[in-house]
């Protein structure tokens, strides 16, 4: 059988090229099968059928032979574009490396706005929208008790989550509080945080113990051996994976018994490495001390859950109407636990990444326009291709595949810009990005990086492919024989320059303001000046100074050898720092008027605490001796 060229006209319609030569060589190999049978004896008539007996039908033998020759045109065309793929690759490498000042500097530029982009799309997928790692995390949600009516949330009271427990909405439910305190029992005290947790945080969590086991209900009743669970990490750090019979805690003045090992990574509540039972009879419906989290039952919605848990809040509310009203909540609102976990990173993550996209933008345009301007040094080139038959086609394609190569090393570098940025943001103090420790480059993130290195490669580099292969090649050569193509093209391509400039400097104003958005977001006023300002937490032996004076007398010779230290303009004691968590609050009366009352918030401060955190007083003055 013939084969045609592989980029010649050939007629597409019906295939009758292909069909036509599959025909004439079966009818020839007919013909010499009837021939050798006539030679046998055989008469030409009955010879003639005999050979087309033997090769069967002619129109799957004319299939078979269309579909053998088609596979080989199609893999003819996939070696042909392979083949010149190679050839743009290798021709594009070569002009890459005959100017390395621009090369270099384009794949920095690139590298720069890849790897940001990268990195904050990391932190946005990290936060917002990976799923929390527990088994079925959609199903956990986060409930809080709700006052309409003043438009505030507020943690829960324990005895209104004991009447929660026989929603039928839910398949468990926990309640757990947190703090941090000094731990004995190991080779040396360490602060490490507690867990406070009911019965069943095993269950809406789905967690199991690496080792012993979890708690059961017997670890709830009154005067029950004090019990703890310990994390992994902690439990190898502290003590050495010793035999969980030697390890014991010993805390506030309580010794506890270990039971149990929960895995290394699992840190809820509050990067909790210890776990100890909630022992809570507090029946008053005022004292809102838990956060609390449970998993949806199977088919259940939000607003289904919601709503049961509403009514049940009004039936038990309405029983003590008229009693601390200010602190009773009449409702319950019920938000998936993700949302809470990432509430307030997302308009801060959102400008951040707008920003990074815009900086990337300014980086693709000062290409294009490079890449335009490199084009007045290389129209000869492309003239004396096209008047050697290459097509505009062909020559877009090896433009683009350059611009390829630039966008594909950006990418690289920018995984490893990508890589240093997560790094130093997760060891930069002060930063408070919930579930940071959790980010990585993963394979969203490759992909991710692949999908910004295609479109940075088609974004400068498909305008000035375009723009050199409509040059005539003939007015390109005379122009160059009379010494007059470089202002020519000066006056032609000035323009489309000074547009792509004039780009680069809308997008560079847009990324200033979405930046200056992103710092006025985290200087939001807060009340008080950290800068220069060092915590510590401290935890005072509750066997030693069981006696409030001595208390009392620690923290005065502390304060005083604190502020006679060089270097130090104040010092200052609190039960607890700013946005450190919640605070206990209480009802403040009015000049002994019962109708006069406000409800807040309240810590107890040594007088340097304001002048040590530059809090300035409205009225009045600070705490002294007196």
């Amino acid at each position: 059988m013939t084969r045609r060229p592989l980029h010649g006209d050939r007629p597409r319609v019906g295939q009758l090229p292909i069909d036509e030569d599959v025909r004439r060589e079966l009818e020839s190999h007919i013909r010499l099968t009837a021939a050798e049978l006539e030679s046998a004896g055989w008469e030409p008539a009955e010879a003639l059928r005999e050979a087309e007996r033997r090769f069967g039908d002619m129109s799957d033998l004319t299939r078979e032979c269309r579909e053998i020759t088609r596979a080989g045109d199609r893999a003819e065309i996939r070696a042909g574009r392979i083949d010149a793929l190679r050839q743009d690759l290798k021709y594009g490498w070569r002009t890459l490396r005959s100017a390395p000042g621009f090369a270099v500097l384009a794949t920095l530029t690139l590298a720069l706005g890849i790897g940001a982009n990268t990195a904050l799309f990391s932190l946005v997928y990290g936060v917002l929208l990976k799923p929390l790692p527990y088994e079925d995390s959609e199903r956990i949600v986060w409930v809080r008790e709700h006052q309409p009516d003043r438009g505030r949330t507020m943690p829960v009271a324990m005895a209104n989550f004991v009447d929660w427990t026989e929603a039928r909405s839910f398949e468990s439910m926990v309640a757990y509080g947190g703090w941090t305190q000094t731990i004995r029992g190991g080779e040396l005290p360490y602060r490490s945080v507690t867990g406070q947790v009911t019965q069943g945080f095993a269950s809406v969590l789905r967690i199991a113990p690496v080792m012993g086991r979890l708690f059961d209900a017997r670890d709830y009743d009154p005067g029950a051996e004090p019990v703890a669970l310990i994390g992994e990490d902690l439990w190898t750090r502290e003590y050495g994976r010793a035999p969980l019979e030697q390890v014991r805690l010993d805390a506030s003045g309580a010794t506890r018994r270990v039971v149990g090992v929960l895995p290394s990574g699992f840190d809820f509540p509050f990067e909790a490495e210890i776990w100890v039972p909630v022992t809570d009879d507090n029946t008053s419906r005022s004292a809102h001390n838990y956060s609390v989290i449970a998993r949806l039952a199977e088919g259940t919605s939000i607003e289904q859950a919601d709503a049961e848990l509403d009514a049940i809040q009004q039936r038990v509310t309405a029983e003590v109407r008229g009693e601390d009203d200010e602190f009773i909540a009449e409702a319950v609102t019920v938000l998936p636990l993700r949302e809470q976990v990432s509430s307030g990173s997302g308009r801060s993550l959102g400008l951040l990444f707008g920003a990074a996209g815009l900086v990337l933008l300014i980086g693709c345009a000062n290409l294009a326009s490079t890449l335009l301007a490199r084009g007045a040094t290389r129209s000869r080139e492309l003239s004396v291709r096209q008047a050697m038959g290459a097509g505009r086609r062909r020559l877009v394609r090896q433009l683009l595949t350059e611009s390829g190569l630039l966008a594909g090393a950006g990418a690289l570098v920018g995984l490893v810009v990508a890589q240093g940025l997560l790094f130093g943001l997760k060891r930069a103090d002060g930063v408070t990005i919930p579930r940071l420790d959790e980010v990585t480059i993963d394979a969203g993130a490759l992909a991710f990086t692949l999908l910004a290195c295609i479109a940075t490669g088609i974004l400068f580099g498909l305008l000035p492919a375009v723009r050199l292969s409509r040059t005539d090649p003939g007015q390109v050569l005379r122009s160059e024989d009379r010494g007059q193509g470089a202002g020519g093209r000066g006056r032609v391509w000035g323009p489309l320059v000074g547009a792509e400039v004039a780009l680069a400097f809308i997008l560079l104003a847009g990324s200033l303001l979405l930046v200056r958005s992103f710092q006025q977001v985290l200087n939001t006023e807060r009340g008080f000046d950290v800068d220069g300002v060092m915590t510590a937490d401290i935890d005072l032996d509750p066997v030693r100074y069981a006696e409030s004076e001595l208390q009392i007398q620690f923290y005065q010779r502390l304060l005083s050898e604190l502020e006679e230290r060089p270097g130090v303009a104040a010092a200052g004691i609190v039960t607890s720092v700013p946005l450190s968590g919640s605070l206990p609050n209480g009802r403040l009366e009015l000049d002994g008027d019962l109708s006069k009352h406000a409800t807040a918030g309240y810590a107890v401060a040594s007088g340097g605490y304001f002048r040590a955190m530059g809090i300035p007083l409205l009225q009045g003055r600070p705490f002294d001796e007196r």
